[in-house]
């Protein structure tokens, strides 16, 4: 009787787990989550030590005024690309030290994008430093601000009454006219990133788009001739204000290098 049950016992028989199988084989699903996590961590980690290196994450700050715009927050010292060191005195100016009250000795500068000199180009080897460096006695002073145009300087200068300097020296290019009061670019910070990569990811979302697709210029806009004219009448009013005030004012329209060239024809101003 034993014997006869014994082969209908094996059907019966619990066979063991496979033991040639580890844990990762067991839940590939969450093995390669983990794995994945992993991978993208290391990356970000990297992806953040490459970009401080750099020179990202830790932008120039800026503050923003119903006069002028925006400009750069007095007292800041970073280091950005490159290892460029970009000074902003008290005054709120790229300048290589701080400004007193004296203004008999000091020299302006003010413009757009040429004129501040960009964060890859050091302090002391901007052009509005190195212009008054031979000159002895005479301080420099730079208050170029990325993507100004006349408006700004006018809402700095008259509005505002900024008169530290006994000389002025404004440098413009043709656009600086059709740009009304430029108002802040959303990928200048006003307050420091946490990482690196918040501020790289910043000029991707909103620089990256206008390189692919870029809009009409603004000399072609709807309205542009007008905004033109008045950005003339402000820089008139800037002139008349500055001397008005014993101030000198000189004024320089920038060609484009395809202008210097003969790649393009003059534009409306020269």
């Amino acid at each position: 009787m034993h014997s006869a049950l014994l082969p209908h016992a094996k059907a019966f028989e619990i066979k063991p787990l496979d033991s040639a199988k580890n844990r990762f084989e067991r839940r590939p699903m969450r093995t390669w989550a983990g794995v994945w996590l992993i991978v993208t961590v290391v990356a970000l980690v990297v992806a953040e030590v490459t970009l401080r290196l750099v020179g990202l994450g830790h932008p120039v700050l800026y503050e923003l005024s119903p006069e002028y715009g925006y400009r750069p927050r007095p007292d800041q010292h970073v280091e950005r690309l490159h290892g460029a060191g970009v000074r902003i005195n008290n005054l709120g100016l790229r300048a290589v030290r701080d400004w007193d009250t004296t203004t008999s000795n000091k020299v302006l500068f003010l413009g757009n994008s040429v004129t501040y000199g960009g964060s890859y180009v050091s302090d002391s080897s901007l052009f509005s430093e190195r212009a008054v460096a031979a000159a002895s006695g005479w301080v420099s002073g730079n208050g170029g601000v990325n993507g100004w145009g006349v408006d700004n300087i006018r809402g700095l200068i008259v509005t505002r009454g900024f008169l530290p300097a006994r000389t002025y020296v404004s440098v413009l290019l043709e656009v600086d006219f059709y740009r009304g009061l430029a108002q802040r670019p959303p990928y200048f910070s006003t307050a420091s990133p946490r990482f690196a990569l918040t501020e790289a990811l910043v000029h991707l979302r909103y620089q990256l788009p206008e390189l692919l697709w870029p809009g009409p210029a603004l000399e072609s806009a709807p309205g542009a001739r007008q905004k033109a004219e008045v950005a003339v009448r402000h820089l008139k009013e800037i002139d008349a204000f500055l001397r008005a005030k014993g101030r000198q004012h000189l004024i320089y329209i920038s060609p484009y290098e395809a202008q210097l060239s003969g790649g393009q024809p003059r534009d409306f101003f020269s």
